[in-house]
């Protein structure tokens, strides 16, 4: 077996990228998942509960996975270029250019394509889709462009702010997009907004200063300062805002502090209607090359660095605010390689599978028992967004699960006349699925265990059709709409599908050996699965739960607001 990751670091979002796996929501972790925990929090002297280490202990454990297996190589710095058939929906060699190595191509009886892009996908002309449906496509009430503010968080208008869009020229402020907000409802083929999750740290003796990127431009920030400079206009922040008001500021795990004596912290997405998010930098995101996704993706880091760094040293920022942000600097323990920054851009969601099954608003929660699942989702809870200081729960034959959005697309619009203002489109943190009732309960850590999950099924990581592709599973670009997607894009999941499709895998090769010697199986990953066998595997070798949450314990750190 074969891994080949396109960084110089493994473990995607869970490490290369700074979350780890502290999003998952009420129901813990099993399987692969629990089992790099438990890796993790040996490394940290514990028996277990460890979900946000430092990112490099994190690697460490994914290390530690696929090297307990001889018959795992790891190639790492090459990317997928191309891939070609020898039969009818038959994928026989896959093809990669490589960083500091010779191109080369892979042949193979099984693909499993677990990029954040779907590129084997892609490439082999499988059905995919990306953007959002329109309201009506499936008849999702999320769906399609988002002109209603769900919440005051990331909203000009419910935080009262009345901010100039223009320079003094008449352009528009960098980083507003300038075509006409879309319609209600309607589709389009914009995705969410990414960000790179940074480490920052309030320890002296471990920060690197915010240093000012390539091509810094002051001016590109000015809307930084027009929000600052609205805030304490508004009275929200008379003195100005905290960093914390531009991305949360989530430290690790206490053992880490404990352990190094340094804290660490992940700064990401904030309440701001500008923060570390940047919505418009990934238009066309999902449909472009290798070198054209490596170029917005330091137009991302640039957004990021030039942020932080404008934050801290401009002389037109309010001294509480340059000052709160002068606490703090890169993390001096982490990605010491790359300059202290993550090398994984944050790709919340990108090219997505038209599979056998197709996870919607409507059903992704209804039932929430699936004969075929093989994982579950368990995206937390948030109460905010529905009904403000009120622990929520359900009752029985309902759900509680959510759905999250970040901003989409940042507009100007004009009150027909010679006023204009700003709007962020696509925030939402909603309820999805067959419930409708609230009701109180004080207990809302066991109610969140035990409601607000639900089974992923076989079916969304299959390509409808064999002729399409018979040899291919998809276990992170799944088959769901752009709504059910924000559900579902939670990493400890995609190990657990991973595992499924690794297990299916090893199912079919078991079933007929000579698959090992044939480059085209005649068993198909459509028919031939047998999804009780691949159930009892997860469960009884891996300790995989599905059919509903039996580990209850919580993430020692504090409970995450957004990812």
């Amino acid at each position: 077996m074969l891994v080949v990751e396109p960084l110089h670091m493994i473990g995607g979002m869970a490490a290369a990228g700074g979350v780890a796996l502290m999003n998952q929501g009420g129901c813990g972790l099993s399987g692969l998942s629990g089992n790099w925990s438990r890796i993790v929090s040996n490394l940290y002297g514990l028996e277990d509960g460890v979900t946000f280490p430092r990112m490099k202990e994190s690697e460490i454990a994914f290390w530690t996975l696929l090297n307990s297996s001889k018959s795992i190589e790891t190639v790492l710095g090459c990317h997928v270029v191309d891939v070609s058939f020898s039969g009818e929906g038959c994928i026989s060699l896959v093809y990669f250019d490589c960083e500091e190595k010779e191109a080369f191509s892979v042949e193979a009886t099984y693909v499993i394509d677990a990029s954040y892009d779907g590129d084997i996908m892609v490439l082999a002309n499988v059905d995919h889709t990306s953007g959002r449906e329109s309201r009506n496509h499936y008849k999702e009430s999320l769906a399609g462009v988002q002109v209603r503010d769900f919440s005051a968080e990331e909203s000009f208008a419910l935080q009262n702010m009345s901010i100039n869009p223009f320079y003094s020229n008449g352009t528009l402020l960098k980083y507003i997009d300038p075509t006409p907000l879309g319609k209600d409802g309607e589709a389009d083929d914009k995705l969410m907004a990414f960000e790179y999750f940074v480490c920052l740290s309030p320890t002296p003796t471990n920060q690197v200063p915010f240093d000012r990127p390539p091509g810094y431009n002051a001016d590109d920030f000015i809307l930084l300062l027009r929000q600052t400079l609205a805030l304490m206009s508004n009275g929200q922040y008379p003195a100005g805002p905290p960093l914390s008001y531009f991305g949360d500021v989530q430290c690790y795990d206490p053992i880490v502090k404990n352990n190094t004596g340094n804290q660490n912290c992940l700064f990401c997405c904030g309440q701001g209607p500008v923060n570390s998010d940047q919505p418009n930098m990934n238009h066309g995101w999902a449909s472009s090359d290798f070198k054209t996704r490596q170029r917005m993706a330091e137009d991302h880091k640039y957004y990021i660095k030039g942020s932080l760094y404008f934050l801290a040293n401009d002389p037109r920022v309010p001294e509480f605010t340059r000052q709160d942000a002068l606490r703090y600097g890169y993390c001096r323990d982490e990605y010491a390689e790359n300059g202290n920054f993550p090398p994984q851009l944050y790709v919340r969601v990108s090219n997505r599978l038209k599979g056998q099954k197709v996870l919607t608003q409507n059903n992704i929660a209804n039932p929430r028992t699936k004969e075929d699942g093989v994982a579950m989702g368990c995206w937390p809870l948030y109460v905010a967004s529905l009904l403000v200081c009120l622990i929520v729960a359900i009752v029985p034959g309902t759900n509680l699960n959510t759905s999250d959005q970040h901003i989409v697309s940042r507009h100007v619009v004009s009150d027909g006349g010679t006023q204009f203002s700003m709007k962020n489109e696509g925030f939402f943190r909603a309820r999805i699925g067959s419930g409708r009732r609230i009701v109180r309960n004080t207990n809302s850590a066991r109610m969140r265990n035990q409601f607000s999950w639900y089974d992923v099924p076989f079916g969304v990581m299959v390509p409808a059709t064999s002729a399409q592709a018979r040899n291919l599973l998809v276990p992170v670009c799944i088959s769901a709409s752009a709504v059910a997607y924000t559900s579902t894009r939670i990493e400890n999941m995609f190990m657990d599908l991973g595992s499924a499709a690794g297990v299916a895998v090893a199912s079919l090769l078991r079933a007929a050996p000579s698959h090992r010697k044939n480059s085209c199986p005649e068993l198909t990953v459509q028919d031939d699965v047998n999804i009780t066998a691949v159930q009892d595997i997860l469960s009884r070798v891996y300790k995989q739960k599905f059919h509903g949450p039996t580990v209850h314990y919580q993430p020692q750190s504090a409970a995450v607001r957004s990812g």
